[in-house]
């Protein structure tokens, strides 16, 4: 997901997405460089794999609250149903 933003909105979720992807980054170059004893850096493998695990997680969130929203929908549908009554 590489976009330029185009509000200040958007340019904080990227600049926030990119420091996500930083963090992972140096995670994994940490531990191998605690394993190996040596200066890491191969990180560019281990790139797609970072992005498609935080776009994974992203999705899942998403899905999450919107069947929370769709619960709440629901509920506050049957409440105005009896309110009528």
């Amino acid at each position: 997901m590489v976009r330029q933003g185009k509000s200040n909105r958007q340019q904080a979720v990227d600049e926030r997405y990119n420091a996500t992807i930083a963090r992972a980054i140096f995670t994994i170059l940490h531990a191998k460089e605690i394993e190996t004893k040596e200066t890491q850096t191969e990180w560019v493998a281990n790139l797609p794999n970072i992005i498609k695990e935080i776009n994974d997680r992203v999705k899942r969130n998403a899905k999450r609250r919107k069947e929370k929203f769709d619960k709440m929908d629901k509920a506050l549908r049957c409440e105005s149903d009896l309110a009528i009554f």
